[in-house]
């Protein structure tokens, strides 16, 4: 026999009853496991971002570590060069020291005729002979008459081997001295302009002659 409206409405209130007690058991399984679901997402976020703190912190402090580092090298290395720099300075003082004296064993002579614009040469005059590279001078007073000098008076100073300017000055004229120069060489005329020093050679065991000391025409 077909069910009555009454026993219809009846089965569809059991089955809504049915249903919704189904639809209870499945929502007390299914939201505590998503509630667990988003505990451990949050907890899984609080981790990763605690652990990409400290890996920042570990970074910077990793950072600082090798800057300080490097600076404490680069000091030392600072140190070492300036030390190298000291000791090439002292190898090289004593090199020179060295050469120096060797210079100094090394002897030759400078030799030229003596010159003034008068009809006499000063007994005072003095001829000096400058060392270019160590800016040391060598002097003599003494006076040789021989005729192989243009006036018959010359002069003979030993040096150490090196180069030199030589020039002659007097008592009454020590702020002019008379060079070995170009114009010297030039023959003193009128139309010979330069009166720059000449640079004289000097070896050892030998003698640089013809150096004469007379350019007493220089403005």
């Amino acid at each position: 026999m077909a069910k009555s409206k009454v026993e219809k409405s009846k089965d569809r209130s059991l089955s809504s009853d049915s249903m919704w007690k189904n639809d209870g058991r499945f929502s007390s399984i299914i939201i505590p496991g998503l509630i667990a679901i988003i505990i451990i997402l949050v907890a899984g976020l609080a981790w990763f971002a605690t652990q990409n703190k400290n890996s920042q912190e570990n970074s910077d402090t990793i950072k600082q570590e090798l800057e300080s580092s490097r600076k404490e090298l680069q000091t030392n290395i600072d140190g070492l060069q300036g030390k190298l720099d000291d000791m090439q300075k002292t190898i090289d003082d004593k090199k020179q020291a060295e050469a120096t004296v060797a210079a100094e064993n090394e002897k030759g002579f400078i030799e030229g005729s003596l010159g003034y614009p008068s009809n006499y040469i000063p007994k005072d005059m003095s001829v000096c002979a400058l060392n270019i590279v160590t800016n040391k001078e060598y002097c003599t007073t003494e006076q040789i008459y021989d005729a192989k000098y243009t006036y018959k008076v010359g002069y003979k100073i030993e040096v150490p081997a090196g180069k030199y300017n030589v020039y002659a000055t007097t008592s009454s004229q020590t702020d002019y001295k008379a060079y070995y120069s170009a114009f010297i060489t030039c023959g003193l005329k009128s139309n010979c302009t330069s009166h720059d020093p000449i640079e004289v050679l000097v070896e050892k065991d030998k003698t640089t002659s013809e150096v004469d000391p007379v350019d007493w025409y220089k403005k």
